[in-house]
C-alpha cells in the first residue's frame, strides 16, 4: 500500500555538501526543508541553506545563505518509496571576501534550482532520503559599481 497521501507533511534537516562547478570549490551548509503534499503526486516545499564555509584554502565568499520555494512532482509507487523531481526559484544572500574588506555589503542574488530525489518512509515520524540538486546563480557584487545594499 502506498504511504504517500494528500495532507502529508515532511520535514528534514541535515549537513549538506555543495560543489561550485566554476572553480571546483566545496562548501558545507546546514540545510532544512518543509514540504506539504497537496495531492498524492504533488507537493509544495521550501528549503533553506545556512552557509558554514568552504573546505578549500580558497574562500571567495564569506556569506552564501539561500532559500528556495517551489513544487515537487512525485512518481506513484505501491509502497513507502517516494521518488520525486522538483523545481524551485530562490534567492541567495552573499558577500565576497573582497567586499568584506571594504564595507559590510551583502548582495541579494536570484537563483534557480532543479533536482531529483527519493524518500523512504520507515514510520509515521521518520524517513530517510537522498537528493541531488543543481542550483544556478551569480554573485551580483562588483563594488563600487552598483549592487544591492541590504
Amino acid at each position: 500500500e502506498r504511504y504517500v497521501h494528500r495532507g502529508l507533511w515532511r520535514a528534514e534537516a541535515t549537513f549538506t555538501p555543495g560543489i561550485f562547478f566554476k572553480g571546483g570549490l566545496t562548501a558545507t551548509y546546514l540545510s532544512g526543508a518543509l514540504e506539504y503534499y497537496f495531492h498524492e503526486n504533488a507537493s509544495v516545499r521550501g528549503d533553506g541553506y545556512y552557509f558554514l564555509g568552504f573546505l578549500d584554502d580558497e574562500k571567495p565568499l564569506v556569506i552564501n545563505h539561500s532559500v528556495f520555494a517551489g513544487v515537487s512532482m512525485h512518481i506513484p509507487t505501491k509502497n513507502h518509496l517516494d521518488p520525486y523531481v522538483f523545481f524551485q526559484p530562490g534567492i541567495a544572500l552573499s558577500q565576497s571576501n573582497e567586499d568584506s574588506l571594504l564595507l559590510s555589503v551583502v548582495s541579494a542574488n536570484p537563483l534557480i534550482s532543479v533536482g531529483t530525489g527519493v524518500n523512504f518512509y520507515l514510520q509515521t515520524a521518520f524517513h530517510i532520503f537522498a537528493e541531488v540538486r543543481f542550483s544556478h546563480g551569480n554573485h551580483q557584487s562588483d563594488f563600487p559599481q552598483g549592487r544591492y545594499l541590504i
